[in-house]
């Protein structure tokens, strides 16, 4: 059978033997369909329902919260509901009032104050616990659990309400308890938002109860062991299947909620979904017998139009090509000679890969291509790390010129690969790790570690004294081993890569055959006496800093820079010192602005360091360009910062007036000295702090003389003056007259001017 024959068969084969399959499992899976999409539907609903009844019983828990937080609330609970302490009951109705009329949801609310057996409730007034059921809901309360408890209607008899209840101790175990009494009638209006169509829906609390039901007598029952639902709500999690209810089958979904633990049933009658189910199984036949019909004639259209490029292709590949001959066996023959060709170029392309990859990391190290591209090029040809952190580190031989005239040119290219390929073989064992020789005698490498702290540092450090050690056993010359500190982004490597080149400057002091990184030239007796005269400038320029003194931080800096010669005559030892101190720089400008010094300046500010050929140009560019930048972006921050910190103070003010607070304080709260405080402050609101707080206190004192009976007693404790005589004398001081005075000459009409400034 030819291939031309084959084709077609298939093509028919494939072409209707789907779509006659695709009817069969269509007509199986539609009523599978229809109830999958029944769940989905019903989960969407009841997750609605859920968020609406949760809207609902937040702000309700929410105003019991606040109710029972509330002083009058408190104090009445303290006192009891009886005649002696009139004021205080007063108080109480009309601050229930109050929260009963901002409130969203209309609620009645009923203290109840076990202490003296009474109750007040907004409906039925003053009375007494054993009325109703009170009693019951007392003894069912423990200081064990002293939260909101919703109690759903009909638990207690003739409770037609929903309740939310909270405890509430002040002295005792429990002073009082807080109930609000919510018509069920609520949730109801929020179903009726809900299109359900045919399905019914019901909410049962965790005790089992059912807390919403379409029928009304329903509310309160529990649902039984022996009920079709009790599976569903004793479920820890949702679910969907079957329910017979009353003699009617159902579709059943089931929700649990997380915040209540209420379970959320919805229910859709069986009888319409087989009525849809059958609908579209009548529907999916009707278009598979169409789509039998129409594709066998599409199949054969498009077996002519699939042949005829295949005998196209054959002819151009071979135009002496007869009609016998097997289309698809002269192109695979073809083929098969393309791949053998391919195979051939790929061999030569993996010979020249190692110095691809060598003129990657040679870009890399010299920062000569932008990160992304470089990261591109990696990928490509397949230099792949592990890792978040990068350690660069350069490994050269001391005695260079020794090693020069001791081997000939082929063998020292072949040492010099046998020491990369040790080089690779330590590190892997910890890092992933790759190798390049940027210069004779130099092999450097670059290694990646999941983080970057002391003891990726201790690691990094003992398999370079491995590598030491090594090479001296392997071969006979020594070498010294830099690495430098850890970077996080691909285009700081070639930084890395410069300080790990100071750092073996360092070998010239130190001595050949050593591992030299940063703790090792910190620790350095060699280098102590720059890093002495250093470290004296070291703490006073960081602090100039931190306080936003550009100009005295660039004097001492001045002052550091001359005295540097005298102790570190080689020029690339102080431009060590100089990309250690802009480190230090760099981790203050990102612990007070959060911003780096390449944010700050726009530029890389280490390769504008190492860019600077002489000790004077150095210099030049720290005073010209350095400090300069520095200062006018950090003033510009300062300005943003002083203004948000003024402002966050006065709310601070407005907050806690009434408590005792000194401008220490308040500037320890935001972080800041205070004469940095005193300072913002002053700057945004034309006034200092001292007398800001002052006035402040004497205009919440003219409110409260005109608009309350507090005593000038308690108005001197609330606002925290030491002595009623003191509070007098200030509020005489600003006011003009004495503050009893100014309450008798208010309420007399004598003032025509607002108690409040």
């Amino acid at each position: 059978m030819t291939y031309q024959t084959r084709m077609l068969a298939c093509t028919l084969f494939l072409s209707l033997f789907p779509v006659a399959l695709l009817g069969f499992v269509s007509s199986f899976l539609s009523v599978q369909s229809v109830q999958e999409e029944v769940d989905k539907n019903q989960r969407m609903m009841l997750k609605q329902i859920e968020y609406q009844l949760n809207n609902v019983l937040f702000d309700l828990k929410e105003s019991s919260l606040q109710i029972a937080q509330d002083l009058i609330v408190r104090e009445s609970f303290m006192a009891g509901p009886s005649p002696e302490h009139f004021r205080v009951t007063m108080n109480m109705i009309n601050t229930l009032q109050k929260y009963r009329s901002v409130t969203r949801f209309p609620f009645g609310v009923t203290l109840l104050y076990p202490l003296s057996h009474r109750a007040y409730s907004t409906q039925l007034g003053l009375g007494s616990i054993k009325d109703r059921y009170y009693d019951s809901l007392v003894k069912a309360v423990t200081p064990k659990y002293m939260g909101i408890t919703v109690i759903s209607p009909n638990t207690y008899h003739n409770q037609k309400d929903l309740l939310i209840v909270k405890p509430v101790s002040i002295e005792n175990a429990i002073d009082g308890i807080v109930v609000l009494h919510v018509d069920i009638k609520i949730f109801y209006e929020y179903l009726n938002q809900i299109e359900m169509g045919s399905t019914k829906v019901l909410v049962i609390d965790n005790r089992g109860r059912i807390v919403l039901s379409p029928q009304s007598e329903e509310i309160g029952d529990r649902v039984s062991s022996a009920s079709a639902l009790y599976t569903y709500w004793n479920s820890e999690a949702g679910q969907s299947g079957s329910a017979e209810v009353r003699g009617d089958a159902y579709s059943v979904t089931s929700f649990k909620s997380g915040q209540k633990a209420w379970t959320y049933l919805a229910m859709t009658p069986k009888q319409e979904l087989n009525r849809k189910a059958g609908q579209i199984e009548q529907l999916t036949l009707s278009i598979v017998g169409i789509l039998i019909a129409v594709w066998g004639g599409i199949a054969l259209f498009v077996y002519w139009k699939m042949y005829s490029p295949i005998r196209r292709l054959l002819l151009k590949f071979s135009p002496a090509a007869s009609k016998g001959v097997d289309s698809v066996s002269a192109i695979d023959t073809f083929m098969n000679e393309m791949i053998k060709q391919n195979q051939q170029l790929s061999t030569q392309l993996y010979e020249q890969l190692p110095l691809v990859q060598e003129n990657v990391i040679l870009q890399l190290l010299y920062g000569n291509a932008p990160g992304d591209e470089l990261l591109e090029r990696m990928r490509r040809w397949d230099l792949t790390f592990q890792g978040e952190w990068f350690y660069t580190g350069i490994v050269e031989i001391d005695a260079l010129h020794e090693f020069i005239q001791m081997y000939k040119q082929e063998d020292r290219t072949s040492m010099m690969n046998e020491l990369a390929a040790m080089i690779r073989t330590v590190c892997g064992k910890r890092f992933s790790c790759v190798t390049v020789s940027p210069q004779p005698g130099q092999i450097a490498f670059i290694t990646l570690s999941g983080r970057s702290d002391a003891g990726s540092d201790d690691c990094i450090a003992q398999t370079a004294s491995e590598l030491r050690r090594t090479a001296h056993e392997r071969f006979k010359f020594t070498v010294s081993v830099a690495v430098a500190p850890a970077v996080q982004h691909l285009h700081e490597v070639g930084q890395g890569y410069q300080t790990a080149q100071e750092y073996l400057g360092f070998r010239y002091l130190l001595g050949p055959d050593m591992t030299i990184t940063r703790h090792d030239v910190e620790q350095s007796a060699v280098i102590q006496p720059a890093d002495r005269i250093t470290a004296q400038w070291y703490k006073q320029i960081l602090t100039s800093l931190s306080e936003g003194d550009i100009g005295r931080a660039e004097e001492q800096f001045n002052q550091m820079f001359a005295a540097l010669p005298r102790h570190l005559p080689d020029f690339r030892m102080i431009k060590g010192i100089l990309s250690y101190f802009l480190e230090e720089i760099d981790q203050l400008m990102i612990e007070i602005q959060g911003r780096t010094l390449h944010d700050l300046l726009g530029r890389n500010p280490y390769t504008e360091l190492y860019r600077q050929p002489s000790l004077g140009e150095t210099r030049e560019w720290f005073g010209h360009v350095f400090f300069p930048s520095v200062k006018q972006q950090l003033e510009r921050m300062s300005q943003d910062k002083s203004r948000r910190i003024a402002e966050e103070t006065l709310n601070y003010i407005h907050e806690h007036f009434e408590s005792d607070f000194s401008l220490q304080q308040v500037a320890g709260v935001f972080g800041v000295s205070s004469s940095q405080l005193s300072r913002f402050f002053k700057q945004t609101t034309k006034v200092n702090f001292v007398d800001y707080v002052i006035h402040y206190r004497i205009s919440k004192a003219k409110e409260w003389l005109v608009y309350t009976d507090m005593t000038i007693k308690d108005i001197s404790d609330r606002l925290r003056y030491t002595t009623t005589q003191n509070f007098t004398r200030v509020f005489k001081q600003i006011v003009g007259m004495p503050p009893g005075k100014y309450r008798t000459e208010f309420r007399l009409g004598k003032k025509s001017d607002s108690p409040v400034d």
